[in-house]
């Protein structure tokens, strides 16, 4: 029998109705759960599948919560085989000298306790078989400069889930993970405008993969994690920002030849046999003043092109709410270029009139805050592809 009888935690979330609609189609009983109840009630609704599907509203990382959503899956359907957790929560701009403690307790709290509270209460009260299926990221094994916490609390689910799996694996009890990059859904296009969709992986196969692993015909699965990562995982890894670099390719850190561990990449030779590198540095600003420094970018102006031996060949400042990234270019050594960046008075000047709006750990202002601003918040390059 391919029908199954399984809560969906995160499921008024952006993958939350497409995996719905895929388990109803297969004729499947779902216990939805969300922190909206409004907007709970309007996913039903969209549902349209009767009785076999009733909500739940509440946080289930509460133990009481889990255990009374639980109850009320089987008081519904007289019993529940398993879950299907889309729970989650995703910040990035967190340092590790700026993120506080209640950033990694939130993280931690969505991204894990959700997971293990529900699985918990369900497995005290399921008798036979089970299908349980967790979402992971990239960030978990490669985690990307200000996203430390994130990486945690996705590592710490990997963790879990494959100690889990070890304990009842020999019950019949199915945990497996999925290792996901950007989902194409209509959230996912509201979030990202702009976004070369044909990378991402299609919401329909995501979903269809979760009805895979809860159907007899994903029954040889047990422990796995899975890559679900679109065209990203072909040559090259994810995205910038989602997810590490390409598995098993290029140097290891700090090979000879390459840029510092951590702050670059090689990007070619420019004309004179110079080697060309881009980096990328992160702006922590106040919770929302990022807006208010657009002007302050535009009108400020750019150190001199020539630093002995090192060009500057361009320089891009993107904001996306309240994250900042600014990318140079250059040909030369990144030293030359940062301390010639630094002594100059134009990334001095633009400091001063950024302190206000800056979190108050930064100091543009000084030679040494700028050379600790530099060294701490370059980003790394994940993929670099060049046309033709």
């Amino acid at each position: 029998m391919d029908e199954r009888t399984l809560m969906i935690t995160g499921a008024t979330g952006g993958a939350g109705e497409i995996v719905a609609q895929r388990l109803l189609a297969r004729g499947d009983r779902l216990l939805l759960i969300g922190r909206d109840p409004d907007r709970l009630d309007e996913l039903e609704r969209e549902l349209d599948a009767g009785d076999r599907v009733v909500t739940f509203a509440g946080g289930l990382s509460d133990p009481a919560q889990a255990d009374a959503a639980v109850a009320l899956g089987i008081e519904r359907f007289g019993a529940l085989e398993g879950l299907v957790n889309l729970a989650g929560a995703f910040r990035a701009g967190l340092p590790v000298a700026l993120a506080d403690p209640q950033d990694y307790l939130d993280l931690y709290d969505a991204n894990l306790m959700v997971a293990a509270m529900a699985s918990r209460a369900i497995l005290r009260r399921l008798a036979g078989e089970g299908w349980f299926v967790f979402v992971t990221a990239f960030l978990a094994r490669e985690p990307m400069p200000t996203m430390g916490p994130l990486a945690a609390s996705k590592a710490a689910l990997e963790g879990w889930a494959k100690a889990f799996h070890r304990e009842v694996k020999d019950r019949g009890i199915h945990v497996n993970v999925l290792d996901v990059t950007l989902l194409d859904t209509p959230h996912g296009r509201e979030t990202h405008p702009g976004g070369d969709y044909s990378q991402w992986v299609p919401g329909e196969q995501f979903a269809d993969t979760i009805a895979f692993l809860t159907s007899p015909a994903g029954g040889a699965f047990y422990g796995g994690l899975l890559p679900l990562h679109g065209k990203f995982a072909i040559g090259g890894g994810p995205p910038p920002g989602v997810g590490g670099g390409p598995p098993g390719g290029g140097p290891p850190a700090g090979a000879a030849g390459g840029p510092p561990p951590g702050v670059g990449a090689p990007q070619g030779n420019g004309g004179d046999g110079a080697q060309r590198q881009r980096y990328a540095l992160f702006y922590p600003f106040k919770p929302g003043r990022a807006a208010e420094a657009e002007s302050l970018f535009q009108a400020g102006a750019d150190p001199p092109a020539q630093a002995g031996g090192t060009r500057l060949l361009s320089t891009t400042v993107f904001r996306y709410g309240d994250t900042v990234v600014r990318t140079f270019e250059i040909e030369g050594n990144l030293d030359e270029a940062i301390e010639h960046m630094v002594i100059g008075s134009a990334l001095s000047d633009l400091g001063a009139r950024l302190k206000p709006l800056l979190d108050d750990s930064v100091d543009l202002t000084t030679p040494d805050g700028l050379r600790a601003f530099f060294r701490g918040n370059l980003m790394e390059i994940v993929t670099d592809r060049v046309a033709g």
